[in-house]
């Protein structure tokens, strides 16, 4: 036995499918935005412990200046940070021209990660 649906109530159920849907729509969205809101947050609390121990460390060593260079910085600030080599220094022993990839000593990213995970465990 097949059963016809009238106008009204293709109507109605659709109507209810698409109410549907925009509840659906509406959490999802919310759930991202839960989502997004806490990846920031998260990051901010690990960037705020992080920069206390780049500071410590710059003043430990008498740097002039801690740049980042991660690949995203440039083209994303919003990018979550760090990523890949992120910190490059100046003291006294360094020329900051002259600080390059070829020049190692004057990546300090694992010394601030080997502090931070020390301080943080």
């Amino acid at each position: 036995m097949r059963r016809t649906w009238s106008d009204a109530d293709r109507t109605a159920l659709q109507a209810e499918i698409d109410s549907k849907q925009k509840s659906l729509d509406s959490s999802a969205q919310k759930v991202r935005e839960e989502s997004q809101a806490a990846r920031r947050n998260l990051r901010d609390f690990i960037i705020q412990k992080m920069a206390l121990i780049v500071v410590r460390l710059a003043q430990e060593q008498q740097l002039d200046a801690i740049l980042d260079v991660s690949p995203g910085a440039a083209r994303d600030p919003g990018k979550f940070w760090p990523d890949g080599l992120v910190l490059w220094s100046s003291g006294p022993d360094i020329d900051l021209k002259e600080a390059s990839s070829t020049k190692p000593e004057t990546d300090i990213t694992d010394r601030v990660v080997q502090k931070y995970n020390a301080a943080h465990r």
